[in-house]
C-alpha cells in the first residue's frame, strides 16, 4: 500500500522521534471520569507517562501501559528510575523545569534502572536536559510544535497580549485580548501553517484526524477560546509548560506536587511497561482489566485500518471485566468510529460538551467518551 506524503510524514516522525514530551490529556479528567480505587486494574497507552503515574495517587490495584513508540517507554521508565532512585529536587529539575545543572551525574546514577532501549535512547538524548538547551518541553514531536507556536506569537508581537491574557482574572477583559490575539495568530500568513501535514504531524495529528476536525482553524480558536478566555488560564499547567518553557512552581501538575511524592514512589511497583501496541498486548495477555484509557488512538485506527480497529474493540471486549470502564477521546463529531456490533456491546456516553470545555485544561479534541462495558 503506497502512503500519501502526509501519511508517510506522520509515519516517519512516529518511528524515529520522541513525541510528546508531556502528556496531552488532562488527567484531572481522567480521574473524576474513572474513579479509580483499590480494586482497580488499568489498561492503558503510555504517552509521555506521568498519568500513569498520577493514577497511582488513587490506589488502583495495577497499571498496564503500553506504546508502539519505544521513546514513549523510554521517557515513562526515566522518570520511574529518577524517582526510586534520588530525591524531588533531582525528580523536579528534570521533568519540572526541564533542565538540571546535574543531568550528567543524575542520569549516570539510575541508567543501569533502564530496559537496554531505554538506555539507548537516553544514551544518546540525555541532553535533552542540559542548562545550556533548550529543556525537555522543547524537545520531541510537541517540542517543535511548541517552538513554532512561540515563535508565531513573536513575530506577530505578541508576546506582551498573550501574557496579559494568561493572567487577566477578569473575564471580559480576557475576551478583549483574546480577539486582539486571535486576529493576528490564526490569520494572515498564520493561518496555513497550522493546516501544515508537517506541522500537524508533529503534535501527532494524522491527516486522518484533520479531514474530521474540518475547518482547523476554527477549531483551533474554540481551543483557544476555551482555554485561555473561558477559563483561567493562568493556573492551566498544559498551556503554560509550552509557552514558558517550565512549569510554574504554584501550578503544578499532581505528580510534580511535592507533598504527592512519596506516595507515588511507594506504588511504583504497580506500573507495568512494555513498547508494543495495544493489539499485541492484549493478544497475549490474560489479565481482565476494569479501566481502558485508550487516548485518542482509535482515531488513527479509524483513518488507517478499520479491520484492525473491528479486531482491537472484540480483544478489548475479550480483556474487560464486566462493567469495566473505557475513556476515549475523538476528533469525530459522533461514534462512526464505533463498529456497530460493539455498540451493542458497550454502552457510550459522550463527556458533556460544555463540561468539557470549562474544565479539560488541554481541550484539544471534539468528543470524549466513557464506554461501560454490558
Amino acid at each position: 500500500m503506497t502512503l500519501s506524503p502526509s501519511d508517510a510524514w506522520f509515519k516517519y516522525i512516529h518511528t524515529h522521534f520522541l513525541i510528546y514530551n508531556i502528556c496531552w490529556e488532562d488527567v484531572a479528567i481522567d480521574r473524576k471520569l474513572l474513579k479509580l480505587d483499590e480494586s482497580s486494574s488499568v489498561f492503558m497507552i503510555s504517552s509521555a507517562g506521568e498519568n500513569a503515574l498520577t493514577y497511582l495517587l488513587d490506589n488502583p490495584e495495577s497499571i498496564v501501559t503500553v506504546d508502539i513508540n519505544k521513546r514513549q517507554t523510554a521517557l515513562l521508565e526515566l522518570k520511574m528510575a529518577i524517582l526510586k532512585e534520588s530525591g524531588y529536587d533531582d525528580f523536579f529539575e528534570f521533568f519540572g523545569t526541564g533542565k538540571s545543572a546535574r543531568y550528567k551525574e543524575i542520569y549516570s546514577m539510575v541508567r543501569d534502572d533502564l530496559t537496554p532501549p531505554s538506555r539507548k535512547f537516553w544514551d544518546s538524548n540525555i541532553s535533552y536536559f542540559s542548562p545550556d538547551g533548550k529543556g525537555l518541553f522543547y524537545q520531541g514531536g510537541s517540542g517543535y510544535f511548541a517552538r513554532l507556536m512561540r515563535y508565531l506569537i513573536k513575530t506577530n508581537g505578541l508576546t506582551e497580549q498573550v501574557d496579559q491574557l494568561i493572567h487577566e482574572p477578569k473575564r471580559s477583559e480576557r475576551e478583549r485580548l483574546f480577539t486582539e490575539v486571535s486576529q493576528q495568530l490564526i490569520s494572515g500568513g498564520s493561518k496555513f501553517m497550522w493546516k501544515l501535514s508537517a506541522v500537524l504531524g508533529l503534535a501527532g495529528i494524522p491527516r486522518s484526524q484533520k479531514k474530521a476536525i474540518g475547518n482547523l482553524n476554527a477549531f483551533i480558536r474554540d481551543v483557544f477560546n476555551n482555554v485561555f478566555v473561558r477559563q483561567q488560564a493562568q493556573s492551566n499547567p498544559y498551556w503554560n509548560v509550552y509557552l514558558k518553557g517550565t512549569y510554574a512552581e504554584e501550578y503544578l501538575p499532581d505528580y510534580l506536587i511535592k507533598e504527592n511524592l512519596q506516595h507515588i514512589v511507594t506504588q511504583l511497583d504497580k506500573i507495568e511497561f512494555s513498547t508494543q501496541t495495544v493489539h499485541q498486548y492484549l493478544s497475549s495477555s490474560k489479565q481482565k482489566f476494569t479501566h481502558f484509557v485508550l487516548l485518542d488512538h482509535m482515531d488513527w485506527l479509524y483513518g488507517s485500518d478499520q479491520n484492525a480497529l473491528k479486531n482491537e474493540w472484540k480483544l478489548i471486549l475479550k480483556r474487560a471485566r464486566p462493567g469495566a470502564k473505557i475513556l476515549f477521546r475523538t476528533a469525530h463529531s459522533s461514534l462512526a468510529l464505533i463498529p456497530g456490533e460493539i455498540r451493542n456491546k458497550i454502552q457510550f456516553t459522550e463527556v458533556d460538551p460544555e463540561w468539557v470545555a470549562l474544565n479539560d485544561r488541554v481541550g484539544t479534541y471534539t468528543g470524549t467518551y466513557l464506554g461501560t462495558v454490558q
